[in-house]
This record gives C-alpha cells, structure tokens and sequence, in this order.
C-alpha cells in the first residue's frame, strides 16, 4: 500500500500498524486519535502531526527527519533507534526521547519541556 499527498484530519486511527505501507510521502496528521499507532521502521521525512494523541505510538527504527509534532502528547511513545533529525518537539508535551538511543541533531526542544530527555538518568528539575 502506498499514501501520497495525505492528509488526515480528526480521525480516528488508534492501533493502526502503518509499517506494512510502502511508501509514505508528504504526510500531515491533524487532530487525530494516534494511540498505539506502528510507525515502526516508517521513512516519514518531514512529516507533521499537529494537535494528536500518539499516546504508545511507535516510532522505533523510524525516519522522522525534519518532522513536527505540534501539541502532541506523546506518553508512552517509543522512540528507540530513531532518526529524529531536525525534528520538532518544541510543543510536543508527554514525550521521553533518549538522546544516546536516537539521532538528535539539530532537533528542536523548548527550553521549558525538557525533562522528557533526561528522566531516564534520574535527575530532577526545578521550577
């Protein structure tokens, strides 16, 4: 299967496995219900997903080169091997990304919202 010049708006694709997909190009998700969405292995280069719920959403071994995630709570999503290069987290809220298991150059976080990158090392942020 493959998806060209997609847009998704307010739906509903909860548990859907999108890595038997061929081919993605040019994606948008916007306001849709993502939990537990497969984007394992998925080469989904500068895609946007605006306003979703990607609660254990699947991003392992993914290329998510220059992409967006626009007031996306992202609990529980794996991100594991990722290419995460030039992504843009800076909005995105609930999410826990590991710099030593992911490529993070020049990705963008908000200085406000950091404790997703360094929770797993134990340490506390204040105010």
């Amino acid at each position: 299967m493959a998806f060209y010049d997609v847009l998704f708006k307010e739906c509903k694709l909860t548990g859907t496995d999108f890595s038997s997909c061929n081919l993605f190009s040019s994606f948008r998700f916007g306001q849709c219900q993502m939990r537990y969405v497969n984007f394992r292995k998925m080469k989904m280069i500068k895609t946007s997903f605006t306003m979703c719920d990607m609660a254990g959403a699947d991003f392992a071994n993914a290329n998510l080169q220059g992409s967006f995630f626009g007031q996306c709570d992202l609990s529980g999503a794996m991100f594991h091997n990722t290419d995460l290069t030039a992504a843009d987290f800076s909005i995105a809220y609930n999410r826990v990304v590991i710099p030593g298991n992911n490529k993070l150059k020049n990705a963008v976080f908000s200085r406000f919202n950091i404790e997703g990158l360094v929770v797993h090392l134990g340490i506390k942020l204040k105010g």
